[in-house]
């Protein structure tokens, strides 16, 4: 069951509901007969698109009207072929954010969205065809790093009944794309009994509003994209060197420094060696000096002894 569809219109697809049909059926019952049978799948890709028919509610109840597809066999059970209002309501909101403050474990990550793709179709490395319920693009991101490490792409899967398989998540990581999964399944408020488009838009605003706040999700896969990673890997070189430039002055200081120290030293060894060349010399004027005295003393000695032994012989 889905509530939105494409109508191809003047070579281009337009984006219409339930209300816009209902309009038509009513007012511009020409219109819609010349118009109904080019109603597609909401895809992004004009390849992926699906012939869809538009189907009234049961017992004329028009708020539970729908579209479906109009040939289920020719397609096969696929993924995301057939949903709860729920669910697809949630995509739309999802849709409709320009916004995603997304809480995950202790992480908060604000992404900024550029473009928001419901039912966008990936192939994985297998060539698996998988749908993705909301594909997020973004340039800008808090933190930053967010936009290379997820490569500016997020996909947002919707748990209303069914979680996201494990092999699916294998493949998203092996693709090194960025999956967070909501739990929709909580919100046991939600209601897709309405009477009008109006009524239905006044749930759209007050989920919406609350989605705006912070959005919690599980993250079912991280990846660290090529960019990103090269980016890193630069980043730390660029760190590296960075500090070896810093080790590198710490060590031209060093040795700056111990050269001063070498210098001071040889200044202290030349004064030392000056000052112990002045005491040598002084060394050797006493030296002398004594030698002097000696043979003063020596002199005086010989002199008295001479006179002393001549007035003994009278």
């Amino acid at each position: 069951m889905k509530k939105r569809a494409d109508l191809l219109i003047n070579g281009e697809y337009r984006r219409i509901n339930i209300w816009d049909v209902l309009h038509w059926k009513q007012s511009k019952p020409e219109f819609w007969e010349k118009n109904k049978d080019y109603i597609f799948s909401t895809n992004k890709n004009i390849e992926d698109k699906v012939q869809m028919v538009f189907q009234t509610g049961r017992n004329n109840n028009l708020g539970k009207s729908y579209f479906r597809f109009k040939n289920i066999d020719s397609i096969g059970v696929l993924e995301g072929y057939e949903e709860t209002y729920q669910h697809e309501f949630f995509k739309e909101c999802f849709s409709r954010l320009k916004v995603l403050n997304l809480k995950f474990g202790k992480d908060i990550v604000k992404i900024y969205v550029d473009e928001a793709i419901q039912e966008e179709v990936i192939y994985t490395k297998n060539d698996r065809k998988r749908i993705v319920d909301v594909m997020i693009e973004f340039s800008k991101s808090e933190p930053m790093i967010y936009v290379e490490k997820w490569n500016g792409k997020l996909a947002v899967e919707v748990f209303q009944t069914h979680k996201v398989d494990e092999i699916k998540i294998k493949e998203f990581k092996d693709m090194e794309m960025a999956m967070v999964e909501f739990d929709a399944s909580k919100w046991k408020y939600i209601t897709d009994n309405f009477q009008s488009e109006e009524e239905e838009e006044k749930q759209f605003e007050k989920i919406i509003s609350k989605l705006n706040n912070i959005v919690y999700v599980s993250i079912l896969s991280d990846p660290i994209s090529r960019k990103y990673f090269s980016s890193v890997k630069l980043e730390e070189e660029i760190a590296k060197n960075e500090l070896y430039k810093k080790e590198l002055i710490l060590m031209k200081n060093k040795i700056s420094s111990l050269k001063d120290e070498n210098q001071n030293l040889l200044e202290e060894i030349k004064i030392i060696r000056e000052n112990e060349k002045i005491l040598k010399l002084k060394m050797t004027n006493i030296t002398k000096e004594n030698e002097l005295l000696k043979d003063k003393i020596n002199n005086i000695q010989s002199k008295f002894l001479y006179k002393l032994l001549y007035k003994w012989k009278k």
